[in-house]
């Protein structure tokens, strides 16, 4: 389980963070599953909440005929603790 992490650097976070938005294209949630908590709140650039479950299933591969990818640049991460965060 990701909580277990004793601690985490900013490489793994954005490593981390770039498997999620790979994911996105292929729309594999392999690692949304791995790296939400099961009880995480999501909100989302549609305005939505979403909880693990219906983020997970949110996530499904592009329409045909359309492609994109987004690249982590200019990272700025704060790691206090147990707490990390990334933007």
């Amino acid at each position: 389980m990701i909580a277990a992490d004793a601690s985490i650097t900013e490489a793994e976070l954005v490593h981390r963070t770039q498997e999620l938005y790979d994911s996105i294209v292929t729309g594999d949630q392999t690692p949304w599953k791995k790296y939400f908590a099961d009880d995480c709140t999501f909100s989302d650039e549609k305005g939505r909440t979403l909880d693990k479950t219906k983020l997970v299933a949110d996530i499904t591969p592009l329409p045909p005929g359309y492609s994109g990818a987004i690249k982590i640049e200019n990272v700025i991460s704060r790691i206090i603790g147990d707490t990390a965060i990334l933007s």
